[in-house]
């Protein structure tokens, strides 16, 4: 009777594994659950990356406006910041020292995916191509009835407002997003 114990166990540490790895089943399901991951987090990155473009985008117009602010302080004379879009529609900027004869090279394109939202805005030129600008005096303060404000979205997702507001005399600012960034009235 020991003797088949032994044998028996012998036989079995010597046969060979049959059922190594996955089975097809287990290999499909893993891929559709990655799939739906990789989808889920897909969409939320492009959200990310495009929220991400319009915060610099408005950083980036903020800090020019402020140039602008700094230079007429600087020099003592008028300056004016001016967003525009050009023949093809895409949105520029610049600041400039002469506001009635604006330079025709020197402006700045804003991402290709950025857009002013004219719901949002207010002060904008209502000549077409889209312009918003602001004037600051010899001593940095906005001319009087420029102040506003200026809002950018992504043209994929226009839900999440980014704006900056001109917003006293004196040439205050300041940003903001979101419900802070309202219809005009």
């Amino acid at each position: 009777m020991k003797l088949d114990l032994k044998s028996q166990r012998q036989s079995k540490e010597h046969q060979p594994a049959i059922n190594a790895g996955f089975t097809l089943l287990e290999v499909l399901v893993t891929i559709v659950i990655v799939g739906i991951l990789a989808t889920i987090g897909s969409a939320n990155w492009l959200r990310f990356v495009e929220n991400q473009r319009v915060g610099a985008a408005r950083s980036d117009l903020y800090a020019s406006i402020r140039s602008a602010q700094e230079r007429a302080r600087a020099s003592a004379s008028t300056w004016r910041f001016s967003i525009r879009a050009d023949n093809n529609g895409d949105l520029e900027y610049a600041y400039f020292s002469d506001p009635d004869n604006p330079p025709s090279n020197g402006w700045t394109s804003l991402s290709e995916f950025i857009e002013v939202d004219t719901d949002r805005t207010t002060n904008e030129d209502n000549s077409s191509p889209f312009e918003w600008s602001v004037d600051f005096d010899d001593r940095g303060q906005v001319t009087p009835g420029d102040q506003g404000r200026v809002t950018l979205v992504h043209t994929n997702s226009p839900a999440k407002p980014r704006c900056i507001f001109v917003s006293t005399i004196l040439g205050a600012m300041r940003t903001a997003e979101g419900v802070d960034c309202p219809l005009k009235p």
